[in-house]
């Protein structure tokens, strides 16, 4: 079985390097953007879309995740499962009630809520349909 490839959008360096760090050793291949700009530019250099899109609520440029993972989809990307991830704890559901197989995890978090996270969206991804 190939390995899942995830997309890790976070522009602080140490926390894109810690989750990535953790995904490769639970065997995901990870392609990791730090910003809108580059994320943007990095899933169309991929050869498949990812399985999965980690991404980071504020962004650098004046983007945010939720507005780097539309313009994926309205680049006709294919509609992933995300994992939204956030120390602001003023952003809550109502910001990702639009988009479908999206879940948010408040910073700080476990390494054991990302992973669970991941399984759980992984999972209803293989039973859900993407639109």
């Amino acid at each position: 079985m190939p390995l899942k490839t995830i997309l890790l959008i976070d522009d602080d360096p140490l926390v894109a390097a810690t989750l990535a760090i953790s995904l490769e050793t639970w065997g995901y291949r990870v392609a990791t953007a730090y910003g809108h700009y580059d994320a943007l530019a990095l899933v169309e250099k991929l050869p498949a879309p990812p399985d999965l899109i980690i991404a980071d609520y504020w962004l650098l440029q004046g983007k945010n995740g939720l507005q780097t993972i539309k313009a994926m989809f309205e680049s006709d990307a294919a509609v992933v499962p995300v994992i939204l991830i956030t120390g602001d704890t003023r952003i809550t559901g109502r910001e990702i009630k639009d988009l479908n197989r999206t879940v948010l995890l408040h910073k700080p978090f476990g390494m054991d809520d990302l992973k669970a996270a991941l399984d759980k969206m992984l999972e209803c991804a293989r039973f859900t349909p993407p639109h």
